[in-house]
């Protein structure tokens, strides 16, 4: 496949046939998208195939390839037949180029965006756009990459028509992604994950964790969530959004996009995390941080079923202080737990003791820390990282810590 999109570089247009259905895109166009030299590479790829489209074949390529004598292709390199080249002498059909195939060269245009130190950028994926208008086919496969995944919150910086650059909010291109679903329920559907945060104060802005609110609920088929700041008259109601979802993955942070800038947010307390894992059976990874305070939601009670999260692998909460009766809780619901990083209060030594006996045989890494008093806002020392699954390991590391209670571990 390599050698095809090499074979493609080397003799590139810019000419797009006109199809009824999708609006020719140009390389003017590509420009004003802000797409860069890369895009443009790609865009020549993908006015070439649209060109040779007209006769439905793509260019002969020469490939090093083995011929057998019922004329199939062996790829000597992967040993097994290849589905893209017939033979060393024969055209390729348009409608040839499996769906997976276009799925990771799309992925290869998708922007990567220099991540910070401690927050990341949460930008939609723009540089796919262009692809929706070269035929049916591309437009299906860019369609679901484009919003399978989907982030929302930073500023973007384009380029109008004539080439001078402005600014377009992240609360603006949340609003307008907002609208698009909320006017097309097929798309909707497509959608898997939501990454969603604000880069300003939601102490003066709270439309935007209104907006976070309303995406969760018209993507219903949602599976991974990550919010970045809430605002805080909106946090029972994000709660009670989350309670109708069906998810894999949470995560939760009290920090806005941009880092801490002075405001403090609030996150779920351990006691309405333990609730929201009784809704979610299908829940793999849980994170929260915070760095303001906790809230507590009013739920309706359900029963606790021992084991209901069974697929739970990884829940972070260290900033959160779990009582004996909520770390009880989570070892009824998660009996498989691999990654722990917890926060307890210094009297669940006995449950603490339990839970790590009953995950003995399938945690491989846990931090957990204890508050010297119950305000969450106290430093947690001292904190341990244990990577070791035997429960006669752990017993040694706390012996090598005297200022642990490590004797709530012995038999």
């Amino acid at each position: 496949m390599l050698c095809c999109i090499y074979s493609l570089r080397l003799s590139t247009t810019f000419s797009y046939p006109y199809t009824p259905s999708y609006r020719p895109a140009s390389r003017k166009f590509f420009l004003h998208q802000g797409l860069g030299r890369d895009s443009l590479v790609f865009s020549g790829i993908v006015s070439h195939l649209s060109h040779s489209s007209r006769h439905n074949t793509l260019p002969q390529i020469s490939t090093p390839t083995v011929t057998d004598n019922t004329g199939s292709v062996h790829d000597p390199k992967f040993h097994r037949i290849s589905p893209l080249f017939c033979t060393s002498t024969s055209s390729i059909q348009m409608g040839d180029i499996l769906p997976e195939v276009l799925d990771r060269i799309f992925e290869l245009c998708e922007r990567q965006h220099r991540q910070m130190p401690h927050w990341p950028v949460f930008s939609p994926k723009s540089r796919l756009q262009p692809l929706l208008l070269v035929c049916k086919k591309w437009h299906s496969v860019a369609e679901r990459r484009l919003y399978t995944s989907v982030s929302l919150g930073s500023d973007r910086t384009v380029k109008d028509r004539n080439g001078k650059k402005m600014m377009i909010k992240g609360k603006d291109v949340c609003r307008r992604f907002l609208e698009t679903v909320q006017n097309n329920a097929p798309i909707a559907s497509i959608v898997r994950e939501l990454r969603m945060g604000s880069l300003r104060n939601l102490a003066q802005d709270g439309e935007e964790s209104q907006m976070h609110i309303r995406l969760i609920a018209v993507c219903k088929n949602v599976e991974k969530i990550s919010l970045y700041g809430c605002d805080p008259s909106a946090l029972d109601k994000m709660v009670e959004t989350l309670v109708n979802t069906d998810l894999l993955t949470l995560e939760f942070t009290s920090e806005q996009l941009g880092g801490y800038l002075g405001y403090e947010w609030f996150v779920p307390s351990p006691r309405t995390l333990v609730d929201l894992l009784c809704r979610w059976p299908r829940l793999q990874k849980m994170r929260v941080k915070m760095t303001g305070g906790e809230f507590d939601v009013s739920l309706p009670k359900v029963p606790v079923i021992p084991g209901f999260c069974v697929a739970l692998k990884e829940v972070d909460a260290r900033d959160s202080t779990f009582d004996a009766a909520q770390l009880s809780r989570l070892l009824d619901l998660s009996p498989a737990l691999e990654d722990l990083s917890i926060t307890v209060e210094k009297d669940c030594g006995p449950v603490l003791r339990r839970s790590i006996q009953a995950w003995s045989s399938s945690l491989k890494a846990c931090t957990f820390s204890s508050h010297r008093n119950h305000s969450p806002r106290t430093i947690a020392t001292p904190s341990y990282n244990i990577h070791c699954p035997s429960y006669a390991s752990w017993t040694c590391l706390f012996r090598c810590s005297p200022s642990m209670p490590w004797h709530i571990f012995r038999n």
